[in-house]
């Protein structure tokens, strides 16, 4: 009766004193663990210590070796299984031993009283020690013994500020704990009895004395036979060094801010390696201290495969940007959302035909890249060669907020206040945007419309997606610019079999200092940005000459042109129902009304006077025969026998010529 009244007044006594002092389970369950980022296969992209500056590793059970399981339990606590925190057992037989020597020279604590110590670190006191028996029941009360080993190997000290047993596998014999041997998993249970003096990396001789006795330990438990027992101890010593991946690209950095813990990422290595290695040596062929970002997105997921912040990480001033996310001009690439809302409001059809002419937009006055004009042209042939005057009169009769509220869909978010400050040139690279986002929104046309947000983890909830534009405004901007439509000098010999479908869009910053080129092949849209940190403009930053040939190589290469479209979309047809008006302030092209074409005239005395004219009032720029012959709206010039070519230029690039003859009498 006093025994039974005794136990109950024990257990009664423990459960009060765990509500006064409960166990910190939040603490237990959230060590500082190393962020580790990883491609979609487990590969390691980039690790570092955690908050505490530890390396640590947390696994679950079964990625623990069984051999590290049974060399701890054997080493440093046989009745784990058995008793329930405490071990009377190892109490009495410390006690004992420690009385007859006079000193202490044995312990008796538990892997739940271990683990009660590296919770809540005290000199080592008979008070303390009653406090971490006290939590080990704690422990022994809220989680399985499985659990209990699991937390003890996941937070153990294993020399310098290596903690886990994941972390120390991976820092003397890179490998993950589960593959340990016998002998690797008896050195490892060993070091947290004293884990400076056990360091197998600096105290070897030492280290290999606690293995084999770990070994022995491991034999009288029943863990190994003899045979086996003496193999590993006869087994020598080999550590092999840990290559962390230590230094951050501007990827593993983007990760990590999205997710300070780590995670897998959707990074497919083997493409990531091959986006790397292509983008180096394209570097190569730029002008000096050139930069490439660049950036893979898988449109069926929108998770991003490939991410290239940076093709010169070892510029020391600028290796650490990351072009992906930074903010530039993004020229001429945002014209096809432009031209997809027109599609979409069935205001415009490819095979219309617009005014390429000069034009002032509330006294803007813009020129193309080219400073001429090309006159009626078809609305595709526009968005092919990229001429800002057909995209800008199209902004302007759609309005600017309805362009910006279609690019907002997209990703590319621009404020309220961005947009007003830009206004149309909004349209033509007047403001910035990130690579990420612009590749992200051209994967909308190969989703035949709809808008997913990028995926960096793939745990990462995919949400529905959003409608943006139909099937047919998507068909119609993919075959537009595709290479079917605008073949490159490399396709012209070939057939389309012998290479892959894909559409893409070039764009080049005012004053050249940024250059893009963006595009999707059916499943995978990619984008490439050219140009300098610094902002540093330069002649070769023009999308089609720097930026161009890096995207199409890469559309090229096996892992990504497998992918490509089998059945190339063709432009549909739909009625234009409320076409738009192209009423402007725009003057008609530039025409020679006179001498009329292929005039001809006789000369007198050798010469002849001819007055030429244009269908302007203000004065323009003439050439004979390429030479400049003077600035006039009406001149008058005395020509010599023979053939004559001359052309009038205005101001702003447009121009136009005629072809004359001159001859004797005879």
């Amino acid at each position: 009766m006093a025994c039974g009244t005794s136990l109950a007044l024990t257990a009664l006594a423990f459960f009060i004193a765990d509500a006064i002092w409960p166990l910190p389970i939040d603490a237990i369950q959230n060590f500082p663990a190393s962020p580790v980022v990883t491609d979609r296969n487990g590969a390691t992209l980039y690790i570092a210590t955690g908050s505490d500056q530890q390396w640590r590793l947390p696994v679950a059970a079964n990625a623990l070796s069984p051999h590290l399981k049974n060399a701890t339990i054997a080493l440093e606590d046989e009745r784990f299984y058995s008793h329930y925190g405490v071990d009377p057992i190892a109490i009495a037989r410390a006690a004992w031993q420690n009385l007859i020597h006079g000193k202490v020279v044995s312990g008796a604590s538990t892997l739940p009283m271990q683990i009660a110590r590296m919770l809540d670190p005290q000199p080592r006191t008979w008070s303390v020690k009653v406090v971490e028996a006290f939590r080990a029941v704690q422990l022994e009360n809220h989680f399985t013994k499985d659990e209990l080993l699991t937390l003890y190997l996941n937070i153990a000290p294993y020399g310098g500020n290596v903690r886990g047993a994941e972390a120390a596998a991976r820092t003397y014999f890179n490998k993950a704990a589960k593959h340990l041997t016998v002998e690797e998993a008896a050195l490892l249970a060993a070091i947290p009895q004293s884990p400076e003096q056990l360091r197998p990396d600096r105290h070897a001789d030492r280290a290999l004395v606690r293995r084999d006795y770990a070994i022995t330990r491991m034999r009288d438990e029943g863990f190994l036979n003899e045979v086996e027992a003496l193999a590993a101890r006869e087994t020598p010593l080999r550590l092999t060094r840990w290559n962390r991946p230590r230094r951050p690209t501007p990827f593993t950095t983007a990760a990590l801010v999205r997710r300070p813990q780590g995670g897998t990422t959707t990074i497919d290595r083997a493409l990531q390696e091959i986006v790397e290695k292509t983008a180096r040596e394209h570097l190569t062929d730029l002008p000096a201290n050139s930069d490439i970002a660049v950036v893979v997105i898988d449109v069926q997921d929108a998770s991003v495969v490939a991410w290239l912040g940076n093709a010169n990480q070892q510029d020391e001033k600028n290796g650490s940007i990351d072009g992906v996310l930074a903010r530039r001009s993004p020229g001429s690439t945002l014209k096809p959302f432009v031209y997809a809302a027109a599609f979409e409001r069935q205001r415009l059809h490819p095979s219309m035909t617009i005014a390429d002419r000069p034009t002032t937009f509330a006294e803007w006055r813009p020129r193309n890249y080219s400073h001429d004009y090309v006159g009626e042209v078809t609305v595709a042939a526009a968005l092919r060669r990229s001429l800002n005057i057909p995209a800008l009169a199209i902004a302007q009769h759609l309005g600017l907020d309805a362009c910006a509220q279609t690019l907002n869909q997209t990703g590319i978010r621009f404020s309220r206040a961005t947009v007003q400050r830009a206004g149309l040139s909004l349209i033509t690279g007047g403001t910035e945007a990130r690579l990420l986002d612009l590749v992200n929104a051209y994967a909308v046309f190969a989703r035949d419309g709809r808008y997913l947000p990028p995926r960096m983890y793939v745990d990462e909830t995919l949400p529905p997606s959003t409608p943006i534009f139909s099937r047919q405004s998507c068909a119609a901007i993919n075959h537009t610019l595709s290479n079917l439509e605008r073949t490159r000098p490399e396709l012209r010999s070939s057939t389309l079999a012998a290479h892959s479908w894909y559409m893409w869009k070039t764009g080049t910053s005012s004053a050249r200092r940024d250059a893009w080129a963006i595009g999707h092949n059916g499943r995978y849209a990619l984008g490439i940005w050219v140009g300098r940190f610094s902002g540093a403009a330069h002649p070769q930053f023009v999308g089609k000459l720097a930026a161009e040939p890096l995207l199409c190589k890469l559309f090229e290469t096996p892992i990504i042109k497998q992918h490509h479209i089998a059945q190339p979309p063709t432009c549909p047809d739909w009625a234009v129902t409320n076409p738009i008006q192209f009423e402007s302030n725009a003057l008609p092209s530039l025409r020679v009304l006179s001498p009329p074409p292929d005039s001809r005239f006789v000369a007198i005395n050798g010469v002849t006077a001819i007055n030429a004219q244009v269908n302007r009032s203000t004065p323009v720029t003439w050439f004979i025969n390429d030479v400049f012959a003077g600035t006039s709206s009406a001149p008058r010039f005395e020509l010599p026998v023979g053939r004559h070519r001359l052309r009038a230029v205005t101001a702003d690039g447009e121009s136009d010529g005629v072809i004359v003859v001159v001859r004797t009498t005879d």
